[in-house]
């Protein structure tokens, strides 16, 4: 290989490390830097975008169709918006998760540098958390950070901890509490890929902080990771046996407790709002959606035209695809997925289920460092396999 190209990979193995780290870090920037400085990560990827055109795709062009044609679906939608800023704004929320898997298909960088940044940052995330938790940090943060609890809306201070039944939430360098835990999820994942035992001390500390930020979407999503990761120890037979066991103990869970679940469920807005979300787009564009109309795109127009950031949310990533890109982004963004799930390597199948589960009870990719992290994660792990 030319030394020129060499050099060339090695760049792009730092910079997507450091982006794996950053993301962690996003909300702290936010707090600690100039305003100017959150758009670090978009100057990033803009110049990743600069690599990619110096090159051809390293991996081919068909597993990157589908994020081209999402692309242009979302392009399409913002172009027949009758406001084409607030479109933009959504649209930049919608290709984010996209844009970054397709770069890390198309560059190929070395793995170990994406799973080394989720580790490194999640780590600092966590221990900043833990001290602000456990040690005083809230007191000295008060100046930085908003002092209103458990509040957020566009152009708002990170507050400094949100609370459930009274308690604080750790949200780590994030911007909240369920950005951090389901970033802590992916530096989980990525601990749990190491050999060395050190990886036992990270995934401690990453489920402790976890488990302190109250996210009930992370939380399902590391028992996921780690029910995986150790079936995988096992031989096929026993990987079986072992599932079979998994299995009954769903089932009788779902048995003793499946009642209460489903009262909650009647009441929560993450089965309430996508059906909400679902009613309104079927009184609207069927094709193209009315892109900009839900999420932090509407609150924020919302909050500068009539002074509120109510909006509807699909608190469901698909459902949130399904209205603001209509059917034929719908069916982009199953093909991206469905593309993804044949190159994911068996061993990451744990990763892949547990993102599918996730974003059905979120919209995850509407805090752009999750979105992020998520392409770098699941690209990590399909980006050197064939497809099946």
């Amino acid at each position: 290989m030319p030394r020129q190209t060499i050099k060339k990979s090695a760049i792009v193995n730092l910079i997507f490390g450091f982006l794996a780290a950053g993301v962690f870090l996003h909300g702290g920037i936010s707090v600690f830097f100039p305003d100017v400085f959150r758009w670090w990560k978009e100057l990033i990827l803009v110049v990743l975008c600069g690599f990619a055109l110096t090159q051809k795709p390293a991996g081919g062009w068909q597993k990157l169709l589908p994020i081209g044609a999402f692309g242009c679906v979302c392009g399409v939608a913002v172009l027949f918006s009758p406001e084409v800023f607030r479109a933009l704004t959504a649209a930049r929320y919608l290709a984010l998760f996209p844009l970054v898997l397709g770069l890390v298909w198309w560059l190929r960088p070395d793995t170990k540098h994406i799973q080394n940044g989720l580790i490194i940052g999640a780590v600092a995330s966590t221990i900043f958390g833990l001290w602000g938790h456990f040690l005083g940090g809230y007191e000295v943060l008060q100046s930085w950070y908003s002092t209103t609890i458990s509040s957020w809306v566009p152009g708002q201070a990170i507050p400094l901890y949100h609370e459930i039944n009274g308690l604080p939430r750790l949200q780590g360098l994030s911007s909240g509490p369920v950005a951090y835990g389901h970033l802590a999820l992916l530096g989980l994942w990525a601990a749990l890929q190491k050999t060395e035992k050190w990886k036992w001390l990270v995934s401690v500390l990453l489920l402790f902080g976890i488990w302190l930020s109250a996210s009930r979407g992370a939380l399902g999503g590391a028992v996921i990771v780690l029910a995986w990761h150790f079936l995988q120890a096992l031989s096929t037979e026993k990987q079986w046996k072992a599932g079979g066991i998994l299995g009954v103990g769903g089932i009788g869970f779902l048995l003793f407790f499946g009642k209460k679940l489903l009262a909650r469920a009647g009441t929560s807005d993450h089965f309430s709002r996508p059906i909400e979300v679902l009613q309104q787009w079927f009184e609207g564009n069927w094709w193209l959606g009315e892109i900009g109309e839900y999420g932090p795109a509407a609150r924020a127009y919302n909050l500068s035209t009539v002074g509120s950031d109510v909006a509807p949310i699909a608190e469901n990533v698909f459902i949130d695809v399904l209205a603001q890109t209509g059917i034929i982004g719908f069916g982009c963004f199953v093909w991206l997925f469905w593309v993804l799930f044949q190159h994911t390597q068996y061993r990451h199948w744990g990763l892949f289920v547990t993102v599918l589960a996730t974003v059905q009870l979120a919209t995850l990719f509407d805090m752009a460092p999750v979105a992020i992290c998520f392409g770098l994660a699941l690209g990590a792990s399909s980006v050197h396999n064939a497809p099946r």
